[in-house]
């Protein structure tokens, strides 16, 4: 670590000149004696010896509280206070206080950035203890947020005040000056801080020169500067600059930040569904961290391989004793969801089945037995898959929706066949409805507390209606259909679900309704590839209204009405029949055209309609047709035979 003048100088270059100072000191004057004790503190800080540092700064400031260098002093123990084994945060603050608000103290810039750090290494022990003590966790992360809190004012103002200090920027071809180096220093650490309180645009824009100002940009921190850049970035779901920058920063070397950096990018692709790179960058972490934790025992058996640093033994002996960091695991259970997402739901089963042996204290270990009953029903393993979730309900509130709604999707797939148990696939998909509609109701008190908890709602509700079309509960299920139009709960299937309701209104008998859906969505989605559907349910609005008429008693208003309707029945189905030949009712649409004629007396024009319905076709639905085209043939042919 670069360290300031204070702290570099007076470093003894021999035994020989130790000894004589030592043979000596009963000799000096009182000035002197304070700065060989002062000088011996600093080497003892040079070499890393903090413990050591510490005392000797003490035992200086114990006796000469008053002398001129009494400030060097405070600041060398606050120094040793942060960078030694036995962190003591709250003394080093305390001391750095003072220096950081001294103007002639000539390492101020230094202690207002020391003072940042100080705070940050505060806010970190209160989330080590919220650890520790579950029971007052919610206290100690408030605090944890009040102490990075306290450390964003020293550390900008560090950025500002190192800055400042460099007249010029440096040529390109110059390394950049120690101040500037120390700007951008502190300027990551702000951004780490605003991190950690959950600001993340203001950690973009204050990691930002590292990927836009040239001159940030051949600093030293450069790439810790991008990390938090991308990072900050992935936070915010600015998802492109994030991989962008994250790309930057391979091979992923940095032992403290390059798997993490790594991983982040292996999201940013997953979320681009690019799924092949996810995978690559996903296993790169695993494999690498496997590597590190393999190699950490052959390190800590060769220190002079790392100059017996303590900040680097101490990264070796958490890998070794140590649970994988949060980032690994996260790999390993996307890397399920990838198996998952390519249909590969056997593969994933068993990949979330192990990640608990792995990763017993992770966060994802209950979410990892929730996709195993996701795999299930997908499996149609629909028993089973209720067995697994249902003891997950209470579980975690955050997850329940999830729970019971694929609860939900298992009680439908378990259902019996309505052929052979109709009263019983009836009661199955009952059931099923209301367990969904429990897991509307758990969506909904998530609140703003999860982003996602709305789209969550707004598919469940989707899924109810189509359960209640399957039970020819139209009203209901057309009712559904409006909430979620309503309540713009799954903006980006507003095409779909306006179709459904166009549809389950004209199922529900309701042809007006259905009639302004059909043109609502004629209008706003005129390019859309549902159009066909639409045009098609309004002709079909157009073509059940002619049944009704059918049904009141004959008159003469009554014939005036059936035949205006079959008029605009024919338009109606003529334009989806002329404009969408490719649609995959056609032959339907085809059919009701043709039909409509039929009942219209138009038997010319029928036959015409039903002729080009392909045999194949002519089943089901269209199963009347030879015998339509048959019978206008027949009511065509000519009663008598011309005598010639």
């Amino acid at each position: 670590m670069n360290l300031p003048a204070v702290l570099r100088c007076c470093i003894f270059t021999s035994l020989v000149y130790l000894s004589a100072a030592a043979a000596a000191f009963a000799q000096v004057n009182p000035d002197q004696a304070a700065e060989l004790l002062l000088n011996s503190a600093r080497k003892a800080f040079n070499e890393k010896n903090y413990p050591f540092a510490v005392q000797r700064f003490k035992e200086f400031l114990g006796k000469h509280a008053g002398h001129k260098l009494a400030n060097d002093a405070r600041y060398g123990l606050a120094l040793a206070q942060i960078e030694g084994p036995d962190k003591n945060f709250a003394e080093a603050r305390d001391l750095l206080q003072v220096l950081a608000s001294a103007k002639e103290f000539p390492d101020q810039p230094f202690a207002q950035y020391y003072l940042g750090i100080a705070w940050r290494g505060l806010g970190i022990q209160e989330l080590m203890s919220a650890e520790a003590k579950p029971q007052e966790a919610p206290q100690r992360r408030q605090a944890a947020q009040q102490r990075f809190e306290q450390a964003v004012a020293p550390l900008t103002a560090a950025v500002a005040v190192f800055a400042k200090k460099v007249s010029a920027a440096p040529a390109a071809d110059q390394m950049l000056p120690a101040d500037l180096e120390w700007s951008a220093r502190a300027r990551c650490d702000l951004a780490e801080i605003q991190l950690r309180l959950q600001k993340p645009k203001d950690a973009q824009a204050t990691a930002a020169p590292f990927v836009k100002d040239p001159v940030l940009s051949r600093s030293k921190y450069r790439d810790l500067g991008r990390y938090h850049f991308g990072f900050a970035s992935f936070l915010i779901k600015d998802n492109a600059p994030a991989q962008k920058v994250l790309g930057l920063l391979a091979p992923f070397a940095d032992p403290e930040f390059g798997l993490h950096a790594r991983y982040l990018l292996a999201r940013t692709h997953h979320l681009a569904d690019e799924r092949a790179e996810a995978s690559h960058h996903y296993d790169g972490v695993l494999s690498e961290y496997a590597k590190q934790k393999a190699e950490a025992p052959k390190l800590l058996q060769q220190p002079q391989l790392f100059k017996n640093d303590p900040v680097i033994r101490a990264r070796l002996e958490g890998l070794i004793r140590n649970p994988p960091p949060d980032h690994v695991a996260r790999a390993t259970f996307y890397l399920g969801v990838l198996q998952y997402e390519a249909g590969r739901f056997a593969d994933a089963k068993r990949h979330f089945a192990e990640f608990p042996k792995h990763y017993p204290q992770s966060p994802l270990r209950l979410e990892a037995d929730l996709r195993i009953g996701f795999c299930q029903v997908q499996l149609k393993e629909f028993g089973e898959a209720i067995k697994t979730l249902q003891p997950l309900i209470d579980r975690d509130p955050r997850l329940s929706d999830q729970v019971l709604f694929w609860i939900g999707k298992a009680l439908t797939g378990a259902a019996p066949d309505p052929a052979a148990n109709a009263a019983g696939h009836q009661q199955m998909l009952t059931n099923a409805v209301n367990v969904l509609r429990q897991a509307v109701e758990r969506a909904g008190r998530l609140g703003n507390q999860d982003p996602d908890a709305a789209t969550r709602r707004g598919e469940i509700l989707l899924e109810i209606a189509d359960l209640q079309q399957h039970l020819k509960q139209n009203r209901e299920s057309a009712g559904v259909y409006a909430q979620l139009l309503n309540e713009k709960l799954l903006p980006d299937r507003e095409e779909e679900i306006t179709l459904r309701l166009a549809q389950a209104l004209h199922l529900a008998g309701d042809y007006n309704e259905s009639d302004k859906t059909c043109q609502r969505f004629h209008q706003k989605f005129a390019k859309s590839t549902l159009l066909p559907a639409a045009l098609f349910t309004f002709a079909e609005n157009s073509y059940f209204r002619i049944a009704q008429a059918e049904k009141n008693p004959p008159s003469p208003e009554r014939a005036k009405v059936i035949a205006a309707l079959q008029d605009e029945t024919i338009k109606r189905c003529q334009s989806v029949v002329d404009k969408y030949p490719e649609y995959s009712k056609i032959q339907l649409a085809r059919y009701t055209l043709g039909l409509t004629y039929y009942r219209k007396g138009d038997l010319n024009n029928a036959q015409k309609t039903l002729n080009p319905i392909p045999v194949a076709d002519r089943s089901a639905e269209l199963a009347a047709t030879p015998y339509l085209i048959a019978d206008c043939i027949l009511r065509q042919t000519p009663s008598t035979v011309p005598d010639d």
